[in-house]
């Protein structure tokens, strides 16, 4: 996989991801997805993998930022000059005003605590944009992320936010994401949350035990699992593993509670996320 990514460019998809937590203060929190009552269908869920930007992203975008970054040479004292950057009770804000170091742009402002168990949480306080020649990011105000350990040591991810990526919208409310794992691989599993992106609408059926099939991963690939999911209408949809380097999508599209032959699609794992293995 990539592993030199340009040093603001992985600031700003760690922002992105990370950016966001901050006060779990229920008055705080911004309504970032919208709902719809639009049903998906296995055709439109297809061209959602397919015709949006982000599905390039690993392999042009960062790819030529990454490529850009070694190439160049960037003036990074310059943004630690326009960045202000302060410090209280263990949280750090930084503000940077439409700051340039020649190839990186970044401006916007976010606060960022990490705490000793490894946990942490942000928040942007203000729209946060970072770009370069190649792509942009914005994390939008009041985007906010948690993670912390539960008792059982596992890492979760709480997240309320909108990300603008090259033009593209992905925004969630109240995602929960619990994740464990070791050296020899881990799972995963979606507890909770609501997501936008493509235009489309998902929210998490909570009335099944999703950590009764985690998504579980080796080294090898794929293991096991399964994410359930209702549409906009809500009829049901499913993601699960069928090998190491398969999924299967089913679609309830008439809304009948059952999944038939022609409401299933496969996928492979390098066609669905574009993966690339070049190192640069």
């Amino acid at each position: 996989m990539l592993k030199n990514i340009k040093t603001y460019s992985v600031a700003a998809m760690v922002a992105l991801v990370i950016v966001g937590c901050g006060s779990n203060k229920s008055s705080d929190s911004v309504n970032f997805v919208q709902k719809n009552s639009e049903a998906i269908t296995i055709q439109k869920l297809r061209s959602l993998g397919s015709d949006t930007d982000l599905s390039n992203l690993n392999n042009t975008k960062i790819r030529q930022s990454a490529s850009s970054y070694s190439s160049q040479t960037n003036n990074h004292e310059v943004m630690d000059e326009c960045m202000n950057i302060s410090e209280s009770n263990e949280l750090i804000t930084f503000d940077a005003n439409n700051c340039n170091d020649g190839n990186t742009k970044i401006d916007g402002s976010a606060t960022v605590k990490m705490e000793q168990n490894g946990g942490g949480f942000a928040k942007v306080l203000r729209d946060l944009t970072v770009s370069d020649n190649y792509f942009s990011l914005l994390a939008k105000k009041g985007s906010q992320i948690k993670v912390n350990f539960d008792k059982q040591n596992n890492f979760r991810l709480t997240a309320s936010f909108q990300l603008i990526i090259d033009g593209e919208n992905f925004s969630v409310n109240n995602l929960s994401i619990v994740t464990s794992g070791d050296e020899d691989g881990g799972s995963f599993y979606i507890a909770a949350g609501e997501v936008n992106a493509g235009g489309f609408y998902f929210q998490v059926d909570t009335s099944y035990d999703a950590s009764s099939t985690p998504i579980v991963v080796n080294n090898d690939g794929f293991v096991s699992g399964a994410i359930k999911l209702l549409d906009g209408a809500g009829h049901k949809m499913e993601i699960a593993v069928v090998s190491k380097n398969e999924l299967s999508f089913r679609v309830d599209e008439n809304g009948d509670g059952t999944f038939s032959e022609n409401e299933t699609f496969k996928e492979s794992v390098e066609d669905l996320f574009n993966f690339v293995d070049d190192e640069i």
